[in-house]
């Protein structure tokens, strides 16, 4: 595995298999900001091609980037959190149109974003959900198979309680995303030793103005060692961290566990294969 930092994803696209990263943001300072582009990430996986969490931004980012939106064969929505969603609407109908209305691409999402759960809106109109060619309303513990991928939904603790993550599974390489969450109890019976492991880490101080349950530094800790990943990646990484230093941050991550970690901003590239 190696990183390529702020790259264009035409530069990438020929390697079979990568985690990359439109936009490290998260949080209502980003979206308000943009001081990281709350745009989501992309794995591709072969020909299979799935866009994670498209909030704000993520159009005009792919756009930017060069990513071919033709491609993009399925979205994945964690949450009905704006800086996870917000994009979605105006990502499928683009992909449809730059495919020559060919594509529709398959949406898992979690109940909250199709407004199944009382008190929440629906965050995906009936039109658009012409758009997409199946809707998967995802709960943990369900396994979803496409193809020769094989998709296990985890379960989060999380101010929006509904939010989902997820183990992607091909051909001996399986990629965890644990989505926002602090960390509970039976976090490692998910993720036990997967290859790459995605965390969203926002505090440094999981009792300082953390209302929304976002990871703190000791959230993290506990996360890498009780599932112990080959490798970390952090992403979604809030104010707090970035005014803290994040290689500061992923050094301290590091030696307080003895797992690789790194961190993908705007543009990064995780390659694996």
């Amino acid at each position: 595995m190696n990183i390529q930092r702020n790259v264009n994803f035409d530069v990438i696209k020929k390697n079979k298999m990568f985690i990359y990263n439109l936009g490290s943001g998260g949080t209502r300072y980003h979206v308000a900001t943009q001081r990281l582009k709350t745009a989501g990430f992309i794995i591709k996986m072969n020909s299979f091609n799935m866009y994670v969490d498209p909030g704000t931004s993520a159009l005009l980012t792919s756009l930017h980037r060069n990513v071919p939106l033709k491609d993009i064969n399925s979205l994945f929505i964690s949450h009905a959190h704006v800086d996870h969603y917000d994009d979605a609407e105006a990502l499928i109908e683009s992909i449809y149109l730059h495919s020559y209305k060919k594509n529709k691409p398959l949406l898992i999402t979690n109940e909250t974003v199709m407004g199944k759960i009382k008190g929440w809106e629906r965050k995906i109109s009936s039109y658009h959900e012409k758009l997409c060619s199946d809707i998967v309303t995802a709960k943990p513990g369900d396994k979803i198979l496409l193809n020769d991928i094989k998709l296990e939904i985890t379960r989060t603790i999380h101010h929006e309680p509904y939010n989902v993550g997820f183990v992607l599974r091909t051909g001996g390489v399986r990629i965890g995303y644990a989505s926002d969450t602090v960390f509970y109890d039976d976090f490692e019976a998910y993720f036990k030793k997967v290859d790459v492991l995605i965390l969203h880490p926002v505090v440094i101080n999981k009792t300082h103005g953390n209302e929304f349950r976002h990871a703190s530094y000791d959230d993290i800790i506990e996360m890498i060692i009780s599932s112990q990943p080959k490798q970390v990646i952090l992403r979604h990484i809030g104010y707090e961290i970035l005014q803290y230093g994040i290689d500061k941050f992923k050094e301290e991550i590091h030696r307080e566990t003895g797992v690789k970690v790194e961190y993908l901003l705007d543009g990064d590239c995780l390659v694996i294969g």
